[in-house]
């Protein structure tokens, strides 16, 4: 056998063949290990050197008592929390009477090692001399002789429970046999590198040291069951875990309430919450909650603000426990964080400049808010340079960083006006929520009010209400409210290769009204390293209302002159893209725009926003904006079945690169002029080589702005696949300037075609819309090239998609319908599809379904409503029967049938009938038909299929 301080190949192999042999032989042990000492601690006791408990004869550092962890029956989990960093936290066992043969062990829940090493298990003579040892070493787990020799255990240790131990055969001299042992949870006892006949450099055994024995390695993490066992048996058969220790688990939940709770408990039920943020982060940052490698395993942190909110009391929420999910208490729509402070009335002064008040609870740069609203802020060096100012303009702040002053709204007296004067802190961390783990799962965070402004040129400095500080591997944010923030109301910042953010349902209102244009973004994406990383950002179903706070009011209002989301680095040209791709679904931005740097690829879905404009491939879909998106040289712009409402003044949009536009709609008739009065504005402006494909849109102009065009400095060494297009041009050009390459012209659509292109396009001044949906017998209809399945810009789902513009008609036929809702097999069997059948079983057949435009799957609604017209004395009787039908089909004939005895029917004779509502794709029909029955009478509606109508 190799020596034992030499790790070879062959050493290796043979390492796994005594592990193998040694596994077999646990099966046959006979003997017992005997304890001898241990230590379980409890839930909420701290050892220390003046304090070292019942069994530990020292204790070095603080051993922070801690739930969960191992324990014996009838007895709570516990472990403690290592947390002396950089210094030894550890526990000292004596081991009397010498023995040869001793096993120690203990649990041990890692979280985190900074640094060279820390030992966790050492084996030590009377002297306090170490020999066989456990420890970490430059991140690899495994154990050795003390100063000598070092064998791995290829053990992922990192954010989990592990049952270390070693056992030693102390024989002549220092010479002895030593084992290394581990163990995870609910598995069995493994060992590795079994030492024979090593110089161990201890003569006897004394003391037992667990814990971490650091200096200067930053350890995180539990020690749980320390323990120091004798054995019998020489070959080590005996050793086996301590079946009385019940192991360890994780996936506990905490609670912290700010009205109730107590930091001095032990935050395991609601009964028993913690009480502040700084326990909170006291907690997260050391190993008071477990770390896990996902949010299906971390831990959970319930708040409850329903009494009180969260009193951040200017020190950041820090969540730092990787996997943990947190989330509002039950019945709470809200953790409501309170990231700004309060300034009681009677804190006011009177100052010697009129209108002006003052008090010394501030900080440099903070912000002030009367009532919730935004207040007027001067700019300037010193006080004396802003006195004027304030003095003679109500409603506005300022700061020196050391007294700030007001002059509130209306010039009241703050000190009696009852108004709610609160302040922003400016937080050393930069955010009032920090994300500084990976794979947190984050829920329900109400924050906000941490606006900043310099002093002297109002820059919003970086007062996040939420940010990201490192590495999120797959991070969620669901369902959060970010409001009045500085610069950023959540910023996505740095991350590592992979990572994944996925924000749902978070609302982001009022960033600062100080910035300067571009100075204030709600979402941002920033990454600084040249990498290409493939960072993915998610975003479902976020929101703005107002993307920018309002002086003087406390709704603010959106503006395109802040981005809503933007991305960047701070990276130079030819550097790879951090971010492998943004999505966007279901968002609603407003008119705020969506722009950015440094990703590979941008899908937008069913999302409202004012433009796109990316570096970078983009893919809209069934998305409604309110300009035109940028379409930049090298990369590629795709839309399908989007809406574009273009109003105001027409902007030089510029276009480049490939443009795939099809399927959509481009509303321009509220236009009212053109930017500047330069007549290359339009929709499209060529700015380089441009490679088009525009097909199926429907693109309407106004009528009274004749320099507004669809597109701009075209030329003919450009790749262009106009057709199939609807354009209501009004007095608008359709090619303004058009370069051929011997002339340059202005080109309406006839002029257009002549030149062989978009020869299946149509213009008119009418397409019958409503709104800007097709009606029946609209032009648009079926006009189109066909695209295949495809969702129109409704969100449904069509088998056919070959009308132009964003909006699909409705199947028209009975045939186009049946295809449209069956599968091929259910197509195939008419007694599924067909127009007598009854799909769902409910008495309804298919063609009923078809004629109220509903689904096979849905119950319909009676169909019919009948009420007598005319008094009962009166004959014949006029009866009114309404029914509702799809606005559609073009194959069905509708007659109303009267009966006296349900066996004889006649077709009904009819006074008046008229449509009187329509509401979307189905329309009302009223019906006065006279009864030749003097007393009972029946009425039915029969549907029939009839050739189509053109």
């Amino acid at each position: 056998m190799p020596s034992p301080f030499v790790i070879t190949k062959s050493f290796c192999c043979q390492t796994v063949l005594c592990l193998a042999m040694w596994a077999a032989g646990l099966t046959g042990a006979s003997a017992e290990m005997h304890l001898q000492q241990r230590e379980m601690f409890n839930p909420t006791e701290d050892l220390t050197a003046e304090e070292p408990g019942a069994n530990f004869q020292e204790v070095r550092g603080i051993l922070v008592g801690r739930p969960g962890g191992p324990h014996l029956v009838n007895e709570l989990p516990a472990s403690a929390d290592l947390r002396e960093q950089g210094l030894p936290a550890i526990g000292r066992f004596e081991i009397p009477s010498s023995p040869s043969k001793v096993f120690i062990g203990g649990w041990f829940f890692f979280k985190d090692v900074q640094g060279e090493q820390v030992d966790l298990l050492s084996l030590c003579d009377i002297h306090g001399n170490a020999s066989p040892t456990l420890s970490i070493t430059d991140g690899v787990l495994g154990g050795g002789i003390k100063y000598n020799s070092f064998y791995p255990s290829n053990i992922e240790w990192k954010n989990r429970w592990i049952y270390l131990g070693i056992a030693t055969h102390l024989k002549s001299g220092s010479t002895a046999d030593v084992r290394f042992y581990c163990k995870l949870p609910g598995q069995p006892m493994q060992s590795w590198s079994p030492l024979n006949d090593v110089q161990t450099g201890i003569a006897e055994i004394g003391q037992m040291v667990a814990g971490s024995w650091t200096f200067g390695t930053l350890f995180k993490g539990r020690l749980g069951a320390a323990s120091v066992y004798t054995f019998d048996n020489n070959d080590f058969s005996d050793i086996v875990y301590p079946a009385d220790v019940i192991e360890p688990v994780t996936r506990l939940t905490w609670y912290c309430d700010p009205l109730n709770g107590d930091d001095s408990a032990d935050g395991t039920s609601p009964m028993t919450a913690w009480k502040t943020a700084a326990k909170i982060n006291l907690e997260s940052n050391y190993a008071g909650m477990f770390s896990a490698n996902s949010q299906e395993s971390g831990d959970t942190l319930v708040i409850h603000t329903g009494g009180l909110p969260l009193d951040l009391e200017g020190q950041a929420l820090a969540f730092s426990t990787n996997g943990l999910n947190v989330k509002a208490a039950e019945g709470q729509e809200w953790v409501r964080v309170k990231s700004y402070r309060s300034l009681p009335n009677p804190m006011w002064q009177v100052t010697s400049t009129p209108n002006v008040f003052s008090t010394a609870d501030t900080q440099a740069d903070i912000v002030l808010w009367e009532d919730d609203k935004f207040m007027h802020h001067p700019m300037g060096g010193t006080f004396s340079a802003v006195a004027g100012q304030l003095s003679s303009t109500p409603g506005s702040f300022w700061t020196d960083g050391t007294t700030l002053y007001v002059h509130p709204f209306g010039s009241t007296d703050p000190r009696q006006d009852g108004k709610r004067y609160e302040r922003s802190y400016r937080f050393v961390e930069g955010s009032a929520i920090l994300l500084n783990a990976a794979n947190l799962n984050i829920q329900d965070i109400h924050a906000g009010k941490t606006c900043l402004a310099d002093a002297t040129n109002n820059d919003p400095i970086g007062g996040y209400c939420m940010g990201f500080t490192g590495t999120s591997g797959y991070t969620t944010v669901k369902h959060c409210y970010l409001y009045y923030g500085s610069k950023h109301n959540i910023g996505i910042v740095q991350g590592n290769a992979g990572d994944e953010v996925l924000l749902e349902d978070v609302q982001c209102e009022q960033g600062s009204p100080y910035a300067n244009s571009g100075g204030q973004t709600l979402f941002v994406s920033f990454n600084h390293q040249p990498l290409d990383l493939n960072i993915r950002h998610r975003f479902i179903r976020c929101r703005s209302v107002a993307n920018a706070g309002l002086i003087g009011s406390a709704s603010g209002t959106m503006t395109q002159s802040y981005p809503v989301f933007y991305s960047h680095n701070m990276g130079h040209p030819g550097e790879p893209a951090q971010f492998g791709a943004f999505e966007f679904i279901d968002c609603d931005f407003g008119i705020g725009n969506i722009q950015g740097l440094s990703v590979k690829r941008v899908r937008v879905e069913g999302t409202r926003c004012g433009s796109l404009s990316f570096e970078s491939d983009v893919i809209a879909d069934r998305c409604t904006f309110q300009g035109m998106n940028i379409a930049t040289a090298g990369w590629r712009l795709t839309e399908r079945n989007c809406v574009h409402r273009i109003k105001g003044e027409l902007r030089r949009n510029p276009a480049a690169g490939y443009v795939d536009i099809q399927a959509c709609t481009i509303d321009a008739r509220e236009v009212t002029g053109i930017q500047g009065g330069v007549p290359q504005s339009s929709l499209f402006t060529r700015e380089g080589p441009l490679d088009l494909l525009f097909k199926n849109n429907l693109v309407l102009m106004p009528s009274h702005v004749p320099a507004a065009n669809v597109f701009s400095h075209v030329r003919n060494t450009d790749s262009l696949q106009l057709d199939h297009n609807a354009y209501q041009l009004g007095g608008s050009t359709l090619f303004y300037r058009f370069q051929d390459g011997a002339s340059i012209e202005d080109l309406n659509l006839a002029q257009w075609q002549e030149r062989g292109q978009d020869l299946h396009s149509l213009t008119s001044p009418s397409f019958s819309l409503n709104g800007l949906k097709p009606v029946p017998g609209s032009p648009l209809i079926d006009a189109g090239i066909e695209l295949g399945v495809m969702k129109d810009r409704s969100g449904r789902l069509f088998y056919r998609r070959n009308d132009m513009g964003a909006y699909e008609a409705p199947p028209a036929t009975y045939e186009s319908w049946m295809n449209e809702k069956f599968t091929l097999a259910e197509l195939a069997d008419p007694e599924v599809s067909g127009p007598e059948t009854d799909y769902l079983a409910d008495g309804q057949p298919n063609l009923l379904k078809y004629a109220l435009g509903i689904e096979p799957s849905t119950v319909a609604h009676a169909p019919l409503q009948m009420s007598l017209a005319t008094t009962a004395e009166q004959t014949p009787f006029l009866l009114t029967v309404s029914y509702e039908r799809s606005i559609w089909p073009s194959d069905l004939s509708f007659e109303l049938q009267i009966s006296g005895d349900l066996a004889q029917w006649q077709t009904a004779e009819i006074v008046q009938q008229e449509v009187t509502s329509q509401a979307g794709d189905r329309e009302l029909v009223q019906v006065v038909v006279r009864s030749p029955f003097l007393h009972t009478g029946f009425v039915k509606l029969q549907i029939m299929q009839v050739s189509p109508q053109p």
